[in-house]
């Protein structure tokens, strides 16, 4: 099941009729995932750019949540559909920049260094738990 979020994480649709949703989650690289919609589907309107999707498996098992990367519309012999592509929301660490040369303290835990690291968020993605 797919369901779709927007950018402040509200849910806006849940996509019945995607087909084709695949995903891969090799070790220590960015997961990406894909699906493709009938363009004739009401709900395609919900499918935005750098909107979020969560992609739970035909059993039911939470694979993640992805960002919307890629929106391409196209037609083959069953008519028009959108494909889209999607990275894991870990690239959301990458939205915002760091700026200069950074290095800690001798002494920091690990902790502080995510937090501090954290702090240069544009938009807060992230907080540690």
């Amino acid at each position: 099941m797919l369901t779709i979020y927007n950018r402040n994480r509200k849910k806006t649709a849940v996509l019945h009729n995607a087909y084709d949703v695949s995903y891969e989650k090799p070790v220590n690289q960015i997961w990406k995932a894909g699906f493709f919609v009938p363009l004739n589907d009401p709900i395609v309107k919900k499918v935005n750019l750098m909107d979020y999707v969560e992609i739970k498996d035909t059993d039911g098992e939470y694979i993640g949540l992805y960002r919307i990367l890629t929106r391409k519309t196209s037609l083959n012999s069953q008519g028009k559909y959108i494909k889209c592509e999607c990275s894991h929301v870990l690239t959301t660490l990458m939205d915002s920049t760091i700026p200069g040369y950074k290095q800690t303290q001798r002494g920091w835990t690990t902790r502080a260094v995510i937090e501090w690291i954290l702090s240069f968020q544009d938009v807060k993605n992230w907080k540690l738990g």
